[in-house]
């Protein structure tokens, strides 16, 4: 589930589970669960044959469910701080997954052998870093310990 299928409508079951039920509130599944059979959903074909098509203001009556019957904020910025928090969640799992993917495919041209192919891989992922970086989904140092991991490689491969 990315950040894009949201926006666009398309989510699963497990990924409105997933997204809207934070670990350690205890049967707030069940009432997602609950609730997300009442709502207006259409299935859709996906990748592993099924899943969910869901308009983004469903969306946002799972968000106000949740706020109404696991929140204990009370005041309004309160509850929105939750609902943003909820959308950023989601999109910075999409940009480290991104970047997990961007570190294995430099991983697997290091394997091969392939310093050409390495360094332009490599080069795309220092710019990913440092995009996400100055977006705040990683922290500055994190970035510039991975960036030096990285270039160690890439110093590795090209001796």
């Amino acid at each position: 589930m990315s950040y894009a299928d949201v926006r666009q409508g398309r989510i699963s079951k497990q990924g409105i589970l997933g997204l809207l039920s934070p670990a350690g509130k205890k049967g707030m599944s069940q009432v997602v669960a609950r609730n997300l059979d009442s709502c207006d959903i259409n299935e859709f074909p996906g990748a592993d044959g099924g899943g969910y098509a869901i308009l983004p203001d469903v969306l946002s009556q799972f968000c106000e469910i949740i706020t109404k019957e696991f929140c204990v904020a009370h005041s309004l910025s309160a509850k929105k701080r939750i609902r943003q928090s909820a959308k950023r969640r989601l999109r910075n799992r999409d940009r480290k997954k991104a970047i997990k993917i961007q570190v294995k495919k430099v991983s697997s041209l290091i394997v091969s052998k392939d310093a050409a192919g390495t360094q332009t891989a490599i080069l795309e992922a220092i710019a990913m870093l440092d995009r996400y970086a100055a977006k705040g989904t990683l922290h500055r140092n994190t970035v510039a310990r991975r960036k030096s991991a990285l270039m160690k490689k890439l110093n590795a491969v090209k001796k």
